[in-house]
């Protein structure tokens, strides 16, 4: 943080060896990184704290200022951009989600703004020796669904973890079939226009090319193709965005998978129906 004129002053009760799967330490790092540097540009100040704690189970990584602050309140009813501090904290928290810990921030104009990183501490044996499947190797005895049947979806996510967790999850529907996945929108226009699946999952919040962006595109040129918009902020702006852009249904990334499912089931039907109207 010396390049970003930002003195730091960190205090540990933990020990220097936490043991951590190396993709938790590097998202852990990138979001503590990331507080720093919208404090710097943001809060009016040249001073932070970080406090790393650990408390009944879980890692807490506690960042906090005393700058100007923010009207949280506000600031969610406000619609981000690219640029602005908002539009990172929902990129820290989507990181947070995608690894199994939370984001808590409490600010308020004049009193500077405290945010917490929040990760389970797990220590389950054989843990790093889970594996996933490939969706075509898990099968229970004889398909009954023909392949030419199956809704063919691709994932569209920027964290690896969160379309492996969706993956898993969706494996248990015979009636899909997972043919792709994307980190970003333009991976996603590319796949597809090569896989032209009947549907796809689209992340709102990802690098290169948003959600938003990919979805609007995507419908100009793939018609066919059902688009269901995910985000961890399922706020309304967000929601309305993404129809703009052509979205046909919208969820949060917290809603149950058979949720999901019945929505990707109602979405391909409608697009389809639509075709052949």
């Amino acid at each position: 943080m010396i390049r970003q004129e930002l003195s730091v002053e960190v205090r540990q009760s933990v020990p220097d060896s936490v043991p951590l799967p190396e993709d938790q330490s590097v998202l852990l790092f990138q979001s503590v990184r990331e507080l720093l540097i919208n404090i710097r540009k943001h809060a009016e100040t040249h001073q932070a704290m970080m406090t790393i704690e650990q408390s009944h189970g879980d890692l807490c990584i506690t960042v906090r200022d005393e700058g100007i602050g923010a009207d949280l309140a506000a600031a969610t009813a406000n619609q981000p951009s690219a640029s602005s501090s908002k539009f990172g904290l929902f990129s820290i928290r989507e990181r947070m989600l995608a690894i199994g810990g939370r984001l808590e921030i409490n600010s308020s104009p004049g009193r500077g703004m405290t945010a917490c990183l929040i990760l389970p501490l797990t220590d389950v044996p054989g843990a790093d020796e889970i594996s996933y499947e490939p969706i075509e190797a898990k099968t229970t005895g004889e398909s009954r669904v023909q392949p030419e049947t199956r809704i063919r979806l691709i994932l569209v996510d920027d964290h690896q973890m969160i379309r492996e967790g969706l993956r898993g999850l969706l494996h248990a529907h015979e009636d899909l079939t997972i043919v792709g996945e994307a980190c970003d929108g333009e991976e996603a226009l590319s796949l597809t226009d090569k896989l032209r699946p009947d549907c796809v999952i689209m992340d709102v919040n990802m690098p290169r090319m948003d959600g938003i962006e990919a979805t609007r595109r995507l419908k100009a040129a793939f018609g066919g193709t059902a688009v269901i918009g995910i985000s961890v902020n399922a706020s309304r702006e967000v929601e309305v965005a993404m129809r703009r852009a052509g979205v046909d249904h919208f969820l949060s990334k917290e809603a149950p998978i058979e949720q999901i499912y019945r929505t990707i089931l109602a979405a391909t039907r409608k697009v389809r129906m639509t075709a052949t109207a």
